[in-house]
């Protein structure tokens, strides 16, 4: 109980756009793996740059305050626009 106490407030400590940044960082990591994963369950290649450009919107989308289904639905429909397949 106490480690968690005091992790709780050692994070607490910490800068928030440090703090949003390393998280941004987390998020567009996973983004990658998984924009990867379903542009080959799609059997479509993605032009290049797309990735790139999905999972900064996704990233900032999410560090800003949306949930994880709005970041992807906002950033789907952006990219689509921008990279038509």
């Amino acid at each position: 109980m106490l480690a968690g106490v005091s992790l709780a407030i050692w994070g607490s400590l910490a800068p928030v756009p440090a703090r949003a940044n390393g998280m941004g960082e987390v998020v567009r990591s996973i983004c990658m793996k998984v924009f990867k994963a379903e542009m080959q369950d799609a059997g479509k290649t993605a032009p290049a740059g797309m990735a790139n450009y999905t999972c900064g919107c996704v990233s900032e989308q999410i560090t800003s305050g949306s949930t994880i289904d709005g970041a992807k639905a906002t950033c789907k429909q952006q990219a689509s626009l921008r990279y038509p397949l």
